[in-house]
């Protein structure tokens, strides 16, 4: 209870100080929750990729569903990504496909006494972090795929044309999505930073005093602690107002056609916004605690020193 009632004593010593500390805070924690609607955002943004990117696996001309090959390959695509949707479709499904959707471009590849359409291996539901893995999969199946172009009038897109226009995509999507955690990361930094210099200050304003505290013989305790659950308190209020401000921002600004989105995003992330509290909360003992460490220990040179 002493260490409390000293700790808040020191708040209120300087209250201009503990006032701006606090606000610093409220504003880093408030942007923490605006940078994790980004990560929600981008990670929606990615699902949306994943459900709507197709990726087929166009077989050579004289390979079918029954070769060899064509099963190890579904039964390797199965056991390496279970969560993964595929199909064989026949160059005559394709084609059926083609009349419903295209006539007139059914017209034009019916043209000819055979079908030119080949058997495929539609893929969907593919993870943005599983491109990398199914191209090191698909690359031991060359030998059955339409991989490259090796005919320059041949128009089917083949898997690596696809791959070639789907990597920059996932690439600035995860790019975006790292940008945004380094950010997170570097706002967490500020507050431990800031709290860490503010605490400094304080015991290095009032160095006189703990040199009377420490030549009466009172416990390290007692000396290291106040400062360190003052910094605690400064995180502890301040993360409570921003995560406050943060549901309540979410939740009642009108973001009309996105409102429904926005509000999905307060439903799911609340439970993470209340863990930030105790999360700044022990941010800000451990910076207190290191701050008081390091400047007690000069000012205790200085005492035996003297």
């Amino acid at each position: 209870m002493r260490i409390l009632q000293y700790a808040i004593k020191n708040i209120l010593r300087n209250s201009f100080l503990s006032l701006s500390t606090t606000l610093v805070v409220i504003l880093m924690v408030f942007f923490i929750s605006i940078l994790g609607f980004f990560v929600y955002t981008t990670e929606q943004i990615i699902e949306s990729v994943n459900e709507k990117l197709v990726i087929s696996l166009y077989l050579q001309p004289w390979i079918s569903q029954d070769h060899t090959r064509v099963v190890e390959l579904q039964s390797e695509l199965r056991n390496t990504f279970p969560r993964v949707g595929q199909e064989y479709i026949s160059s005559e499904k394709a084609l059926e496909k083609i009349r419903l959707r295209e006539p007139q471009l059914a017209a034009l590849v019916e043209t000819g006494s055979e079908n030119p359409l080949p058997n495929s291996i539609r893929i969907t539901k593919l993870g943005i972090d599983t491109y990398e893995r199914l191209n090191s999969v698909v690359v031991s199946y060359k030998d059955i795929l339409q991989y490259e172009k090796t005919d320059l009038q041949n128009r089917m897109v083949t898997y690596r044309d696809q791959m070639l226009k789907i990597e920059p995509l996932v690439e600035q999507l995860q790019n975006i999505e790292y940008g945004v955690y380094a950010m997170i990361a570097l706002f967490f930094l500020t507050v431990f930073i800031v709290l860490y210099n503010v605490i400094g200050n304080f015991v290095f304003f009032y160095s006189e005093e703990i040199k009377v505290i420490m030549l009466v013989g009172w416990s390290p305790s007692f000396i290291y602690w106040p400062f360190a659950l003052q910094a605690g308190i400064y995180a502890f209020v301040g993360s409570t107002i921003a995560v406050i401000i943060s549901i309540l921002f979410f939740s009642f600004t009108n973001f009309h056609e996105y409102s429904n989105f926005v509000r999905s995003f307060v439903d799911i992330t609340a439970p993470y916004f209340l863990m930030e509290i105790p999360l700044f909360f022990c941010i800000g003992l451990l910076s207190g605690f290191l701050s008081a460490q390091k400047y007690m220990r000069l000012i205790r040179e200085n005492v035996h020193e003297a």
